[in-house]
């Protein structure tokens, strides 16, 4: 939600800042697309090995927020 408010808002008219806006926001996205797919792979790999500690929730807690 908070990417679509960064891309949506109106952005200032000097082009410098522009695109460092976009490109930040961009970077952002990416970013948090990349750390949230890879800790479902990890998570799903540590859930079939170690399903006896019941870590599993307090990991996905403190990753996907």
């Amino acid at each position: 939600m908070f990417i679509k408010q960064v891309m949506a808002r109106p952005v200032p008219t000097h082009p410098k800042w522009k695109y460092s806006l976009n490109r930040e926001s961009m970077i952002l996205f990416f970013h948090k697309k990349i750390l949230y797919g890879a800790n479902v792979v990890y998570a799903e790999g540590w859930q079939q090995s170690k399903k006896e500690w019941h870590i599993l929730p307090y990991f996905q807690q403190s990753f996907t927020e």
